[in-house]
Protein backbone atom coordinates (compact mmCIF):
# COMPACT_ATOMS: atom_id res chain seq x y z
CA UNK A 1 0.00 0.00 0.00
CA UNK A 2 0.99 3.58 -0.52
CA UNK A 3 2.83 5.77 -1.05
CA UNK A 4 0.19 8.46 -1.10
CA UNK A 5 0.73 12.10 -1.89
CA UNK A 6 -0.84 14.63 0.45
CA UNK A 7 -0.13 18.22 1.39
CA UNK A 8 1.12 18.95 4.89
CA UNK A 9 -2.19 20.61 5.78
CA UNK A 10 -4.27 17.67 4.53
CA UNK A 11 -2.01 15.28 6.44
CA UNK A 12 -2.44 17.35 9.61
CA UNK A 13 -6.22 17.45 9.20
CA UNK A 14 -6.46 13.68 8.64
CA UNK A 15 -4.25 12.88 11.64
CA UNK A 16 -6.22 15.27 13.86
CA UNK A 17 -9.58 13.78 12.88
CA UNK A 18 -8.31 10.22 13.30
CA UNK A 19 -6.87 10.88 16.75
CA UNK A 20 -9.93 12.81 17.91
CA UNK A 21 -12.13 9.86 16.99
CA UNK A 22 -9.88 7.00 18.10
CA UNK A 23 -8.02 8.39 21.11
CA UNK A 24 -10.92 10.18 22.80
CA UNK A 25 -13.46 7.44 23.39
CA UNK A 26 -13.54 8.21 27.13
CA UNK A 27 -14.17 11.89 26.46
CA UNK A 28 -17.04 11.18 24.07
CA UNK A 29 -18.59 8.56 26.39
CA UNK A 30 -18.42 11.06 29.24
CA UNK A 31 -19.78 13.86 27.07
CA UNK A 32 -22.74 11.83 25.79
CA UNK A 33 -23.56 10.63 29.32
CA UNK A 34 -23.84 14.27 30.37
CA UNK A 35 -25.31 15.63 27.13
CA UNK A 36 -27.22 12.89 25.30
CA UNK A 37 -28.47 13.62 21.81
CA UNK A 38 -32.21 14.02 22.23
CA UNK A 39 -33.05 16.49 19.49
CA UNK A 40 -31.58 18.66 16.75
CA UNK A 41 -30.37 21.22 19.30
CA UNK A 42 -28.35 18.66 21.26
CA UNK A 43 -26.95 17.26 17.99
CA UNK A 44 -25.83 20.76 16.94
CA UNK A 45 -24.24 21.23 20.34
CA UNK A 46 -22.27 17.97 19.97
CA UNK A 47 -21.12 19.13 16.51
CA UNK A 48 -20.10 22.45 18.09
CA UNK A 49 -17.98 20.69 20.71
CA UNK A 50 -16.38 18.45 18.06
CA UNK A 51 -15.68 21.47 15.84
CA UNK A 52 -14.07 23.47 18.65
CA UNK A 53 -11.88 20.56 19.74
CA UNK A 54 -10.90 19.79 16.14
CA UNK A 55 -9.98 23.42 15.55
CA UNK A 56 -7.90 23.64 18.73
CA UNK A 57 -6.04 20.39 18.14
CA UNK A 58 -5.69 21.24 14.45
CA UNK A 59 -3.90 24.47 15.37
CA UNK A 60 -1.46 22.56 17.58
CA UNK A 61 -0.74 20.05 14.81
CA UNK A 62 -0.40 22.88 12.30
CA UNK A 63 2.57 24.18 14.28
CA UNK A 64 4.46 20.99 13.41
CA UNK A 65 3.58 20.84 9.71
CA UNK A 66 7.04 21.68 8.41
CA UNK A 67 9.41 19.58 6.36
CA UNK A 68 11.64 17.32 8.49
CA UNK A 69 9.44 18.02 11.54
CA UNK A 70 5.98 16.80 10.49
CA UNK A 71 6.43 13.03 10.49
CA UNK A 72 8.49 12.71 13.71
CA UNK A 73 6.27 15.21 15.56
CA UNK A 74 3.01 13.64 14.40
CA UNK A 75 4.39 10.20 15.31
CA UNK A 76 5.26 11.37 18.82
CA UNK A 77 1.85 13.00 19.22
CA UNK A 78 0.16 9.76 18.07
CA UNK A 79 2.17 7.76 20.64
CA UNK A 80 1.21 10.22 23.38
CA UNK A 81 -2.44 10.05 22.27
CA UNK A 82 -2.37 6.23 22.40
CA UNK A 83 -0.86 6.24 25.89
CA UNK A 84 -3.34 8.83 27.11
CA UNK A 85 -6.27 6.94 25.57
CA UNK A 86 -5.17 3.71 27.22
CA UNK A 87 -4.96 5.19 30.70
CA UNK A 88 -8.17 7.20 30.33
CA UNK A 89 -10.13 4.23 28.96
CA UNK A 90 -8.65 1.56 31.22
CA UNK A 91 -8.35 3.39 34.52
CA UNK A 92 -10.61 6.41 34.09
CA UNK A 93 -7.76 8.76 34.93
CA UNK A 94 -7.38 12.30 33.74
CA UNK A 95 -4.11 12.93 31.95
CA UNK A 96 -2.86 16.26 33.24
CA UNK A 97 0.39 17.89 34.31
CA UNK A 98 0.58 15.75 37.48
CA UNK A 99 0.05 12.51 35.56
CA UNK A 100 2.83 13.44 33.13
CA UNK A 101 5.12 14.35 36.03
CA UNK A 102 4.43 10.94 37.56
CA UNK A 103 5.42 9.24 34.29
CA UNK A 104 8.81 10.98 34.33
CA UNK A 105 9.35 10.03 37.97
CA UNK A 106 8.56 6.35 37.38
CA UNK A 107 11.44 3.90 37.29
CA UNK A 108 11.73 0.93 34.91
CA UNK A 109 10.32 -1.60 37.41
CA UNK A 110 7.20 0.48 38.09
CA UNK A 111 6.74 1.22 34.40
CA UNK A 112 6.96 -2.42 33.39
CA UNK A 113 4.06 -3.24 35.73
CA UNK A 114 1.75 -1.24 33.46
CA UNK A 115 2.60 -3.18 30.31
CA UNK A 116 -0.13 -5.47 28.98
CA UNK A 117 -1.50 -6.92 25.74
CA UNK A 118 -4.36 -4.46 25.94
CA UNK A 119 -1.92 -1.56 26.10
CA UNK A 120 -0.07 -2.98 23.11
CA UNK A 121 -3.34 -3.05 21.14
CA UNK A 122 -3.92 0.65 21.92
CA UNK A 123 -0.44 1.48 20.66
CA UNK A 124 -0.84 -0.60 17.51
CA UNK A 125 -4.32 0.68 16.61
CA UNK A 126 -4.08 4.32 17.70
CA UNK A 127 -0.41 5.00 16.98
CA UNK A 128 1.17 2.17 15.00
CA UNK A 129 -1.18 1.85 12.04
CA UNK A 130 -1.56 5.62 11.55
CA UNK A 131 2.22 6.02 11.79
CA UNK A 132 2.65 3.36 9.12
CA UNK A 133 0.33 5.29 6.80
CA UNK A 134 2.02 8.57 7.75
CA UNK A 135 5.52 7.33 6.98
CA UNK A 136 4.32 5.80 3.69
CA UNK A 137 2.85 9.15 2.63
CA UNK A 138 4.82 11.47 0.39
CA UNK A 139 4.15 14.89 1.90
CA UNK A 140 3.96 17.49 -0.83
CA UNK A 141 5.44 20.79 0.28
CA UNK A 142 5.05 23.94 -1.77
CA UNK A 143 7.61 26.69 -2.14
CA UNK A 144 7.92 28.54 1.17
CA UNK A 145 5.72 31.54 0.22
CA UNK A 146 2.94 29.25 -1.04
CA UNK A 147 3.35 26.93 1.95
CA UNK A 148 3.10 29.93 4.28
CA UNK A 149 -0.11 31.07 2.57
CA UNK A 150 -1.54 27.56 2.71
CA UNK A 151 -0.62 27.26 6.41
CA UNK A 152 -2.22 30.63 7.16
CA UNK A 153 -5.34 29.38 5.38
CA UNK A 154 -5.23 26.19 7.47
CA UNK A 155 -4.96 28.23 10.69
CA UNK A 156 -7.79 30.51 9.53
CA UNK A 157 -10.00 27.46 8.94
CA UNK A 158 -9.11 26.11 12.41
CA UNK A 159 -9.95 29.50 13.91
CA UNK A 160 -13.32 29.53 12.13
CA UNK A 161 -13.97 25.99 13.44
CA UNK A 162 -13.40 27.32 16.96
CA UNK A 163 -14.97 30.77 16.91
CA UNK A 164 -18.02 30.35 14.71
CA UNK A 165 -19.70 27.43 16.49
CA UNK A 166 -18.54 28.54 19.94
CA UNK A 167 -19.78 32.06 19.26
CA UNK A 168 -23.16 30.81 18.12
CA UNK A 169 -23.52 28.55 21.16
CA UNK A 170 -21.46 30.46 23.71
CA UNK A 171 -23.85 30.11 26.66
CA UNK A 172 -24.24 26.30 26.47
CA UNK A 173 -20.50 25.80 25.88
CA UNK A 174 -19.58 28.05 28.82
CA UNK A 175 -22.15 26.33 31.01
CA UNK A 176 -20.85 22.87 30.10
CA UNK A 177 -17.25 23.88 30.80
CA UNK A 178 -18.17 25.57 34.07
CA UNK A 179 -20.45 22.85 35.45
CA UNK A 180 -18.56 19.76 34.30
CA UNK A 181 -14.83 20.02 35.03
CA UNK A 182 -14.35 16.38 33.96
CA UNK A 183 -15.15 17.46 30.40
CA UNK A 184 -12.54 20.24 30.38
Amino acid sequence: FGPWQLSSNTTAALVVVFLLLSANVSFWKNYFSIMPILDVSSLLFAVTIASVITGLVGMVFGLFGFKYVLKPAFSMLAILAAASAYFMDRYGVLVDRHALQSVFETDMREGSEWLSWRMLMYFVLIAGIPMLFLWRTDIQYRTWPRELLARLGYFALCLVMILLPAGLMYQPVASLARNHPEIR
